[in-house]
């Protein structure tokens, strides 16, 4: 946190130490941004300011992604407060936050609602950010508050081995520990001072500690990470009840399901399900929370008086294809903002459909994965139904009421966190043989 200096003897008694760490993003190969951070010990606190940019394109869309952060901790590390922020063209999130009386209390704006969430952290680390923690925090269990789902999530630490890192040419002796939550995976190298060199997270993206900061000169197509070639004929894809396919590099233990069943590299999609689950999956229902917009359309696909129970979940998602127009969408809105926005790509579609059937009665949810696309395989997202003990999968954004077998559901849940597409993207092709 930059400060006014009164004069240099007033900060020699003042602060103790003042650390300034700057790591290069990657994304596989490609430097997509920067990250800097600041860490001061003034009187009895420790504060820690946290800056970040990445520089990236979607379908030819420039995008900005800045990320600002401040975190008050005490001597001990037990967090005091923090405010944090990200900003682009299209996404607004901040938080706040303060302790008191062993209570963590967290005020957000995000997704263009507020909300405010209480967490009981007596007995509680809390970690702000990996890469500004030293390896001396790791004495006791730790949390870290995660934004898009509100939820303090519990961080599992294991010392995996100590290895050699090379950076720069420069040879480093490293502790690799990896941390684990929820939300992901991260493989944090630690340096012989303890301080981080290196961080992978579950999603496929690096960080690296460098020098200084240097800005990326040109934006990295974000979809050439996440796009899986395909080797075959998929020219009937959509109208087939059954394929087979050979998933070569996949990672994954297991991404067998209702109607995909993985054996090694082979995975067999079956569009009539293999059984039905007993339940979905737990959504925040904040994203989807039911307000006029919403209403209104459910009022108007109700205005047909079409009895048939699964004709009006269809007009459903006839409606959203039709009302949503096409269009990358990278940030993160209620289905109430969506509808006002009036486009979205495949994230925005499934979650405007999953309020509506929801405000009709059904029981559905959202997942994610991959899906066969003109030249090969894409990130999408969609949506499943449990109605009268049989399940539908069903994919507003296609319009399919019932999803063809290209679709290969990878994660669960909304917001769609572990999708994990860094354990096949950029490693993995695909081949079609039945």
């Amino acid at each position: 946190m930059k400060r006014v200096l009164i004069s240099s003897s007033i900060l020699f008694v003042i602060v103790l130490f003042a650390k300034t760490t700057v790591m290069d993003i990657f994304i596989g190969t490609d430097k997509v941004g920067w990250y800097e951070m600041n860490a001061v010990e003034i009187d009895s606190f420790i504060e820690i300011t946290e800056n970040s940019k990445m520089f990236l394109t979607v379908y030819g869309r420039t995008m900005n992604i800045s990320a600002h952060s401040f975190s008050l901790y005490d001597k001990k590390w037990n967090i005091i407060k923090f405010l944090s922020g990200v900003e682009s063209e299209q996404l607004s999130l901040f938080s706040n936050g303060f302790v008191k009386d062993g209570k963590l209390t967290v005020k957000s704006d995000i997704a263009q609602g507020y909300t405010e969430d209480v967490f009981d952290i007596k007995g509680k680390m809390l970690l702000f950010n990996v890469e500004s923690v030293n390896k001396n925090f790791l004495r006791k269990d730790i949390y870290q508050y995660n934004p898009l789902t509100r939820k303090l999530e519990n961080i599992e630490i294991k010392l995996k081995e100590s290895d050699s890192l090379k950076i720069q040419g420069k040879i480093y002796k490293t502790d690799v520990y990896e941390f684990s939550s929820s939300s992901g995976i991260w493989t944090v190298y630690f340096n012989s001072d303890g301080e981080i060199l290196k961080s992978v997270s579950s999603e496929g993206i690096i960080m690296v500690k460098t020098d200084s900061i240097i800005e990326t000169s040109e934006p990295i197509d974000i979809l050439n990470w996440f796009f899986i070639s395909a080797e075959g004929n998929f020219k009937t894809i959509d109208k087939s009840e059954k394929a087979k396919f050979i998933i070569t590099g996949i990672k994954n233990d297991s991404i067998s399901n209702y109607r995909q069943n993985q054996r090694g590299d082979t995975l067999e999609v079956s569009r009539t399900p293999l059984f039905i689950p007993e339940k979905l999956s737990d959504m925040d229902t904040f994203y989807l929370k039911s307000s006029s917009n919403i209403k209104n359309a459910v009022k108007e696909i109700l205005g047909k008086k079409e009895k048939d129970s699964l004709k009006v979940l269809q007009n459903a998602m006839t409606y959203v294809n039709k009302k949503l127009k096409k269009g990358i969408f990278s940030g993160l809105l209620t289905s109430e903002e969506i509808m006002k926005q009036g486009y979205g790509d495949c994230t925005e579609h499934s979650q405007v459909f999953a309020s509506i059937a929801r405000e009709l009665g059904f029981n559905v949810d959202i997942v994610s994965g991959i899906v066969y696309s003109k030249d090969g395989f894409y990130y999408h997202a969609w949506n499943r139904v449990l109605y009268n003990n049989k399940i539908y999968t069903i994919d507003a954004t296609f319009n399919q009421f019932d999803s063809d077998v290209s679709h290969i559901q990878l994660s669960e849940g909304f917001p769609p966190i572990k999708v994990l597409l860094s354990s096949i993207s950029q490693k993995v092709s695909i081949r079609i043989i039945k």
